[in-house]
C-alpha cells in the first residue's frame, strides 16, 4: 500500500507543479488555486511516507513506536487542518468570485469519471486499512479520501457548468467550503486522538 503511494507522490507533484506553472503563464486564479492546493497535499503525504519509512527500517522500542505514532498522528492530523483551511479557502474564493470555467461535454465526463473512481477507491482503500496496525498507512488512506472528496466538488461544478446552471460557482463553492469544514474537524480529531 505505501509502495502505491510512493509511486504516485512525483506524479502528484508533477501535477500541482504543471497546475502552478499554468496559472502563472495563464493569469489563472483557480489553476493557482488548485496547484497550491495540490502541491499542499502532496507535501503531506510525503512527509507521512517518510516516517513511514523511517519507522520499518529503524528497530525502535515499543515506547518510541508509540510516541513516534502519536507525534504523527497529531502532524496528519494538523496537515488535515491545513488541507481543509486551503480548501476552505479556495472554495471561499470561488463563491465570492463567481469565475467561470467552461468544458466540453466530454472534458466533463472525464472529469467526472476520474471525481467518483478516486473518491470510491479511497473510500474502499480506507476501510481496507482499517484493520492494519499502522497509523502511517491509516492517515495515507485519509489522505486519499481528502483528495477524493475535492475530486468529488470538482466533479460537481463540471456537471452543473455543463447544464450551464446559474448557480454552478455559487453552489460549488458553499458545497466545497462544507467539505473543507469537514476536513477541518477530521483533523482536530485526530490531532486530540490519544
Amino acid at each position: 500500500m505505501a509502495l502505491l503511494s510512493a509511486v504516485s507522490l512525483p506524479f502528484g507533484l508533477l501535477v500541482a507543479l504543471v497546475k502552478l506553472v499554468l496559472g502563472i503563464a495563464l493569469g489563472s486564479a483557480w489553476l493557482l488555486l488548485f496547484g497550491g492546493y495540490y502541491l499542499v497535499l502532496v507535501l503531506a503525504k510525503a512527509f507521512l511516507l517518510q516516517r513511514y519509512s523511517w519507522e520499518r527500517l529503524e528497530r525502535i522500542s515499543a515506547i518510541q513506536l508509540q510516541r513516534h505514532l502519536l507525534l504523527g498522528q497529531r502532524i496528519g492530523g494538523g496537515s488535515y487542518v491545513l488541507l481543509g483551511a486551503v480548501f476552505t479557502g479556495i472554495c471561499g474564493w470561488l463563491y465570492r468570485s463567481g469565475v467561470d470555467v467552461h468544458y466540453s461535454k466530454n472534458v466533463t465526463l472525464v472529469i467526472a469519471t476520474i471525481g467518483f473512481v478516486k473518491f470510491i477507491s479511497a473510500v474502499v482503500g480506507l476501510i481496507r486499512a482499517r484493520h492494519l496496525d499502522n497509523a502511517w498507512v491509516r492517515l495515507l488512506k485519509a489522505f486519499n479520501v481528502a483528495n477524493g472528496s475535492v475530486a468529488i466538488v470538482l466533479t460537481q461544478y463540471a456537471l452543473l457548468e455543463m447544464q450551464r446552471s446559474a448557480a454552478a460557482t455559487s453552489s460549488t463553492g458553499l458545497f466545497g467550503m462544507g467539505v473543507g469544514v469537514v476536513l477541518m474537524v477530521v483533523g482536530g480529531m485526530l490531532m486530540r486522538q490519544r
